[in-house]
């Protein structure tokens, strides 16, 4: 079987490059914020709900006392104050040892490099 000559025989192949097209603006930031939405949701509605419970705090304590019933009022009251008193200094020692780890770890955060 005899070859015919083809119209690309002793021609070198076009090298060819895919490329995307330019992006614009709006791609680029959708590409950057798309990860970070999940987490700015969830922030703003810790945000919307700790609003409204400061707002609404002495609403909130006497629903929580009708809620024993009313022949515990005293018990209820003393109940609350000593957990509030509890959870602020469990959260002030929290914020004292993530502190500590700040200052003790954050400086040298910035010298490691990752190869």
């Amino acid at each position: 079987m005899t070859k015919k000559p083809g119209r690309n025989e002793g021609k070198e192949p076009i090298a060819v490059q895919v490329a995307a097209p330019p992006r614009n603006a709006s791609e680029y930031f959708r590409d950057v914020l798309g990860p970070l939405t999940g987490i700015l949701e969830t922030t703003g509605i810790m945000v919307i709900f700790t609003l409204f419970i400061l707002m609404k705090r002495e609403d909130l304590r006497n629903r929580l006392l009708r809620l024993a019933g009313s022949g515990q009022l005293n018990v209820m009251t003393q109940a609350i104050d000593d957990a509030s008193k509890r959870l602020s200094r469990y959260l002030w020692l929290q914020f004292l040892v993530n502190l500590g780890y700040g200052l003790l770890f954050g400086p040298g955060s910035g010298t490691v490099k990752i190869v």
